[in-house]
């Protein structure tokens, strides 16, 4: 069964334009990142052509198999924090600027492995405990998978990002499709503004990585009913930034008027 949601906006799903995340770089332009070398192609490259950073950017690095800078431009595309801390070196951009190239890209060669296999439990928990790097949560690692999976061809059912709105879409997706176990299962609650407006969901820490692999597996199953792919159903859930659209036309609004119409089957 696929959700209704998904099925009404068939469509639009596929022709959604290439998500483009207008973030400015000039962040990034610090003299407390320059001892990292990286960041002079960073630098050379997007941020003195006043040029932002695209997936196709990414995903062109990771082609060229220059590894690490393509997941150094994963976190720059994302947006991760590099500025709100009294000091730069506290922010969670120059942690992970400063965990060990060599580790990381030995554990990029682990999560491979976990991606070819589509053991997606594995690879998020890797993310969570062995491979864990101060800073860089769940929203951010899976961007890294998600990048991964675009650019390694062996890799047959592709990773997704999961952060905040592809967390409320998917509670939503299940709760309009009638999976109430999964719900109480992956989900244990709702944070709700006064407004209605959007905010976020809690998932179950013991069934993180299991929601996470639900959430691509589901995904891969429902974009297929509409022939489509599973990238293209996620980058159309994730919706538009709320500043720029309050419509009820944004995504991101009309799943969560989903899930407070099935709030008691949360709460």
């Amino acid at each position: 069964m696929t959700p209704r949601y998904i099925l009404e906006n068939e469509v639009k799903i596929n022709t959604k334009p290439e998500q483009v995340l207008s973030l400015g770089l000039e962040i990034y332009n610090n003299e407390t990142f320059d001892k990292f070398p990286v960041m002079n192609y960073i630098k050379d490259r997007f941020i003195n052509e006043n040029k932002t950073i695209k997936k196709r950017d990414v995903i062109e690095l990771f082609d060229r198999n220059d590894i690490y800078t393509a997941i150094v431009c994963t976190m720059i595309w994302g947006g991760i924090n590099a500025t709100r801390a009294k000091n730069k070196e506290d922010t969670f951009f120059y942690k992970f600027l400063n965990y060990p190239k060599n580790i990381l890209l030995e554990n990029i060669i682990t999560l491979n492995s976990y991606l070819e296999n589509e053991d997606f439990i594995g690879a998020f928990e890797f993310f969570q405990k062995d491979a864990k790097i101060e800073g860089v949560g769940s929203a951010y690692f899976t961007k890294i998978f998600y990048f991964l999976g675009q650019s390694n061809t062996r890799i047959n059912i592709k990773p997704l990002i999961f952060d905040k709105w592809t967390e409320n879409a998917y509670l939503a997706l299940l709760l309009q499709n009638g999976e109430f176990d999964k719900v109480k299962k992956f989900y244990k609650g709702v944070k709700l503004k006064f407004s209605k407006q959007p905010d976020s969901v809690q998932i179950n820490d013991k069934f993180y990585s299991a929601c996470y692999q639900s959430y691509v597996e589901d995904f891969n199953k429902w974009s297929k009913v509409i022939n489509s792919d599973s990238t293209k159903l996620e980058e159309y859930v994730f919706g538009d930034d709320l500043r720029k659209n309050k419509s009820n036309l944004n995504p991101r609004i009309q799943l969560w008027n989903i899930i407070l119409k099935n709030l008691n089957h949360i709460l």
